[in-house]
């Protein structure tokens, strides 16, 4: 009974909105289909507020719009599981979805996977560090010193923070106290030039830092 349940004419592998379009035409074709997906349903469209140029729909957003295509899917009967893919087997007329949460069994295995954001590869946990440098140094050292506690001296995070510490400048307290202590009133690009000098800081921190693992 157990392995009845678990075979399925189709397992779409990818929950965003192409997996979701597949699952809704395989069951309205009367094919027993699962979609599988690891995090959410939906995909990446689903970070997005607003939506106006998917055809057919009015204004709306990203979430919506994939749950209105899941519910549909399921209407006509596809089904759906959350978790892991780990591995396939797709040799053979049976073919095998090995899962967290178990086998699947099936005749097809659509992918669906979608895409990812390309990262530029700069930690969240440093954002805050990066802020702060720009307007104390010392506040700035006790996050650094958080930041060694929690993630270690030599881990990736922390050889990026070390870099960025000695790759950037306070900015903001410059302009602030020496320009008013030498009457300063022209800065011009200053500020900009500054803000410049510190993204190449923060991206020569990354690249510095990806080259010592």
């Amino acid at each position: 009974m157990e392995q009845t349940a678990n075979f399925y004419d189709v397992v779409v592998i990818g929950g965003g909105p192409a997996g979701l379009t597949a699952a809704l035409y395989l069951a309205r074709a009367r094919y027993r289909v699962v979609v599988v997906e690891k995090d959410h349903f939906g995909g990446q469209i689903t970070i997005t507020s607003e939506v106006v140029n998917y055809p057919g729909v009015g204004r709306t957003s990203g979430t919506e719009l994939t749950e209105t295509m899941r519910k549909q899917a399921e209407g006509f009967g596809a089904e759906f599981l959350l978790a892991e893919v780990t591995g396939l087997e797709l040799s053979g007329d049976i073919k095998t979805v090995r899962t967290g949460r178990g086998d699947l069994k099936c005749f097809g295995v659509l992918l669906a996977t979608g895409a990812h954001p390309r990262r530029i590869g700069f930690p969240g946990e440093l954002v805050p560090l990066t802020v702060v440098k720009m307007f104390s140094s010392s506040a700035a050292t006790g996050l650094l010193l958080d930041i060694f506690k929690e993630y270690g001296t030599d881990s990736y995070i922390g050889r990026i923070a070390s870099i960025s510490m000695s790759c950037t400048e306070t900015i903001f307290y410059t302009m602030s106290v020496y320009y008013m202590t030498a009457r300063v009133t022209k800065m011009r690009y200053t500020l900009t030039g500054a803000l410049l000098a510190t993204l190449a800081g923060v991206t020569a921190s990354v690249v510095l830092a990806g080259m010592m693992t």
